[in-house]
């Protein structure tokens, strides 16, 4: 049976946790087996980098959002793409992230946490305006948790430099990195590459 896009984010983000691998060596292993259209396999690498990217502020809110948090876990690793989806990406409607990621945890043979995981999901949603302040706050308050990085790191850039300027490379470490390509003119125009990005729904621009 074909996997959906969260369930193989799911597999590699479990995979990951365990210490199995790095990210982009799971995701090639994945999505290399997976029959996936163009954009479920950039929605799954964007959910894995995402949630490795920002892990530290979804276990924060999951530690909110839960009377007892669960520990390191797969129920974790499901939350934290949980989330991800409903804090951090605004393009998936609350409704999809809740049923499909519910679905996923079934599909992953986690039956008794689907319960669970539904609940908190749909406590983020009731509570996403507190969530969201409580995020802005941590920006200014405890950028280590905010940007999620190490809190020692965090704290050698403030005794290095200060505050604003920790916080400022958070900022900058955190944003999603540029990916350049180069055109190959052997296999065709740059006219061709460009219709083959717009058809994909890839976006791009021009640089020298």
């Amino acid at each position: 049976m074909d996997q959906k896009p969260r369930q193989i984010a799911a597999r590699i983000l479990f995979e990951w946790d365990a210490g199995e691998g790095y990210a982009e060596i799971l995701l090639k292993r994945h999505l290399t087996s997976a029959r996936l259209s163009p954009p479920d396999r950039r929605l799954v690498q964007e959910m894995v980098y995402g949630v490795i990217r920002n892990a530290a502020l979804l276990d924060a809110w999951i530690d909110i959002a839960a009377r007892q948090p669960p520990g390191k876990s797969r129920s974790r690793s499901l939350l934290r793409l949980g989330f991800y989806q409903l804090g951090l990406m605004d393009r998936i409607p609350e409704h999809a992230a809740v049923n499909e990621t519910v679905q996923t945890a079934r599909r992953c043979g986690l039956h008794t946490q689907s319960g669970f995981i539904n609940a908190l999901m749909r406590r983020f949603i009731r509570e996403k305006t507190t969530f969201m302040e409580q995020w802005e706050d941590w920006k200014r308050t405890l950028p280590a948790i905010a940007y999620s990085h190490p809190a020692w790191l965090v704290e050698k850039w403030e005794e290095q430099w200060d505050t604003t300027a920790a916080t400022t490379l958070c900022q900058w470490n955190q944003g999603a990195p540029s990916i350049m390509a180069r055109w190959n003119p052997i296999q065709g125009s740059v006219e061709s590459l460009q219709d083959q990005w717009n058809q994909e729904g890839i976006a791009f621009k021009e640089c020298l």
